[in-house]
């Protein structure tokens, strides 16, 4: 008899405006304690968890900017994608996705800069070198997911080539 009045509850409270809002409640709370768990069950020092959510963050709205949008443009849909973008990969992914996700991000961020240089009529020879650099980082991607080099290698060996490009780029 419990159980059958429990089920008329829920049934009832189901077809209930308030009913229906604790439905839609549900998939966020069950994903804030994802997130909750998951940075809670993350060994990484403060510090660590901090850089690498500021880092995804900024990137994120770097993205944004660099499709057209100022940043007093961005609808609440923008804001929702970006945090969305934040959690997903500074705090839900493993340590390798999200070396994999910012050196992309970096990669994005200089082919942006070298499509601005272009524009700009900057000498095109430098603006390719600097073009094969950002493909050399998604060729050590490819090489990561295929277990041809390690992860330590692979973020000390884009770190170099994003700095190379940096400064290639500053020096223009």
């Amino acid at each position: 008899m419990d159980d059958f009045i429990k089920d008329l509850s829920l049934a009832y409270l189901n077809n209930t405006e308030i009913g229906g809002k604790i439905n839609e409640a549900i998939p966020i709370i069950e994903k804030t304690m994802e997130v909750a768990y998951a940075d809670v069950a993350d060994d990484s020092s403060e510090k660590q968890k901090l850089m690498r959510k500021g880092t995804v963050l900024a990137f994120s709205i770097i993205n944004k900017v660099a499709n057209g949008k100022s940043i007093k443009e961005f609808s609440e849909k923008d804001w929702k994608d970006i945090i969305s973008n934040t959690v997903e990969t500074a705090v839900l992914t493993d340590p390798q996705s999200y070396s994999v996700a910012v050196f992309t991000l970096y990669a994005d961020y200089i082919d942006v800069s070298v499509g601005v240089l272009n524009s700009l009529g900057i000498n095109k020879k430098k603006c390719k070198s600097i073009t094969d650099i950002s493909k050399e980082v998604r060729g050590l991607q490819v090489k990561l997911e295929k277990g041809e080099i390690s992860e330590p290698d692979y973020t000390e060996k884009c770190l170099w080539l994003l700095l190379e490009s940096t400064i290639t780029i500053l020096s223009m």
